[in-house]
């Protein structure tokens, strides 16, 4: 693993709403090809998130949160997924997407505050568009994330 410097006025809108979706189906909703065009479109899209992380560069931190891969299949599966996003981006998200493989949404904002407007707007977007309630949970996006442990660190 790498640690990533990220910008420290990165927080994270992250809106759970009350539905299930089966992380099974979910997987079985990818297949097991997508085209050339979309994997190029989509790893480009990873790398340019890492250096727009790395460079505090907003804009292409906003840009290159384009899914082509999972989003399009699985969006469907979340109730008032598209109202849910577009609620984001209006409220001033610099991006939203699935978070892993629903059915909560992520948003990616610039400051706190933002983050927690950002947030709001999903839930009530939930609640309009879907019918749903929704859970809200707002972090720094420099939260401490995976780590390597020696057993050293591990209780008995």
């Amino acid at each position: 693993m790498i640690e990533l410097e990220v910008p420290r006025e990165l927080w994270v809108a992250h809106v759970h709403p009350h539905v299930e979706v089966e992380t099974a189906a979910a997987r079985r909703a990818l297949g097991d090809r997508i085209s050339l065009h979309d994997a190029v479109a989509q790893w480009g899209n990873t790398a340019a998130l890492v250096a727009g992380l790395f460079r505090q560069d907003w804009e292409l931190i906003a840009r290159s949160v384009e899914d082509r891969v999972a989003e399009p299949l699985r969006a469907g599966a979340v109730p008032g997924f598209y109202a849910v996003k577009r609620a984001a981006l209006e409220a001033g998200a610099l991006a939203s997407s699935l978070s892993g493989s629903g059915p909560s949404l992520f948003a990616l904002c610039r400051g706190r505050e933002r983050a927690d407007a950002v947030g709001s707007s999903m839930v009530e977007a939930f609640r309009s568009a879907a019918g749903l309630e929704a859970d809200l949970i707002v972090s720094s996006g420099r939260a401490p994330g995976a780590r390597i442990l020696d057993a050293s660190d591990s209780e008995p």
